[in-house]
């Protein structure tokens, strides 16, 4: 009897053009990685000189160092300013795949339990997410062709924010934040 109740209320909802469905907000989840967009046509380009050490500018936020034939580090730390989450997206302008390397070449990186990195879902794209718990910077390594661009598009707690995405500028040779989100950059 139950049953039958059941399927005549889904009947009647159906017939009546009524249909509930419960889909969650537009926009990044908080609980997956990556930004949750799709891969930048338009961005702001920057030049990142090889070999700087990016200085870790003591607040939460993603660091990024390059090096020579198209090598890049993505480092994050989530333990200064409450944040809850760093999270996105890392794609190659060419949709070639970079050579991964989780936790840094040298171990000096390591992932956490609590990190998330999603790779080869779309081709030329990594997704991250990076939760608090750790004391050290996470990251990972990567490398694409020294011509291609490494377009990044990153979320502290699920919003843009460009002043928390440093690197060394070619230009000014000192530490510079990303020009806007989502954003590429150039060794050339």
């Amino acid at each position: 009897m139950m049953l039958r109740g059941l399927v005549c209320t889904a009947v009647a909802l159906w017939l009546s053009g009524c249909l509930i469905i419960d889909t969650p907000p537009p926009g990044p989840s908080p609980l997956l990685p990556g930004s949750g967009r799709d891969k930048p046509i338009n961005f702001p380009l920057s030049r990142i000189l090889p070999g700087a050490a990016a200085p870790d500018p003591g607040y939460d936020g993603v660091i990024i160092t390059a090096n020579i034939g198209g090598s890049y580090r993505i480092t994050w730390d989530t333990t200064w300013q409450g944040f809850n989450r760093i999270q996105g997206s890392v794609f190659t302008q060419s949709g070639a795949n970079p050579q991964f390397f989780p936790g840094c070449t040298d171990r000096s990186c390591a992932l956490t339990s609590r990190d998330q990195v999603v790779v080869g879902n779309m081709p030329g794209r990594i997704d991250f997410l990076g939760l608090p718990g750790s004391p050290v910077r996470s990251g990972f390594d990567i490398v694409i062709g020294d011509t291609d661009v490494l377009i990044l598009d990153v979320l502290t707690n699920g919003v843009p924010d460009p002043g928390r995405v440093v690197f060394v500028s070619t230009d000014t040779r000192a530490l510079a934040s990303a020009p806007g989100m989502p954003f590429g950059l150039t060794t050339r």
